[in-house]
């Protein structure tokens, strides 16, 4: 075995990998990293890692060379997780995050944003730390939508609705649907708020829950559309947290 510096990062998911090994994967600084371990680390052990999904925590292990996985053999939490089997709605929440950052998000350096949706779920903020999560992620893959010009013409003038298809705000000359569109001037100034802001300044759960909820749905949906994926668990945390 080759030696092998420690990993650090958020413990996103663990996946059953045959008999003999589990799938592990873990948001560092530079994204997504995969991993294995034994599968009763993974599944079988009175306190299995699988229990402290969304926690910060070290890991340590090797791998064979360069070439091959990463094996870990033994761990310690940093930071324990919000989750508690109590709380469907936070635990469907991971289970989104968890999707948007192995489907969608997997090459960005998300660390920080996934931390403060761990930080907002933990205090019941739920659509505000999934919308900060996509904020982030969105604006690293380089697709943020246009927040102070029209996407379509580029006027900067009576801009008057906002949609992601569309590629973000809209004049009034462009926006020919306003009942498909987010429109109103409290929705549009959130949007701008939200992309404009950054993370260490921005006071997401202070907006109003309706705006979180409609945000996420559609930041997903734009996400799907774009990304050809779908977050499948989003739509049952709609259903049960309104």
């Amino acid at each position: 075995m080759l030696a092998s510096a420690p990993i650090e990062g958020y413990l996103i998911s663990v996946k059953g990998r045959g008999a003999a090994s589990s799938l592990v994967q873990i948001l560092t600084a530079d994204g997504l990293f995969q991993a294995t371990c034994p599968r009763g680390m993974g599944g079988r052990k009175s306190f299995p890692l699988a229990a402290v999904t969304g926690a910060l925590c070290r890991f340590e292990g090797s791998r064979k060379s360069d070439s091959h996985p990463y094996s870990i053999e033994s761990y310690s939490v940093l930071e324990p997780s919000p989750l508690t089997g109590k709380n469907l709605a936070a635990n469907l929440a991971f289970m989104t995050a968890a999707e948007l950052v192995v489907k969608v998000f997997d090459a960005c350096p998300l660390l920080e944003g996934y931390r403060r949706f761990v930080s907002e779920v933990a205090q019941g903020q739920i659509w505000a730390g999934l919308l900060d999560l996509l904020v982030e992620g969105i604006n690293l893959s380089g697709i943020r939508p246009s927040t102070r010009s029209c996407a379509s013409c580029g006027r900067k003038e009576d801009l008057v609705a906002f949609d992601f298809t569309s590629g973000g705000f809209l004049c009034r000359e462009c926006c020919l649907d306003p009942e498909a569109h987010v429109t109103g001037r409290k929705n549009l100034l959130s949007y701008r708020y939200i992309f404009e802001t950054p993370l260490n300044e921005r006071e997401t759960p202070r907006l109003e829950h309706g705006f979180l909820r409609r945000a996420v749905q559609d930041s997903v949906a734009y996400l799907e559309s774009y990304f050809g994926i779908i977050i499948e668990t989003l739509e049952t945390l709609a259903k049960l947290y309104k």
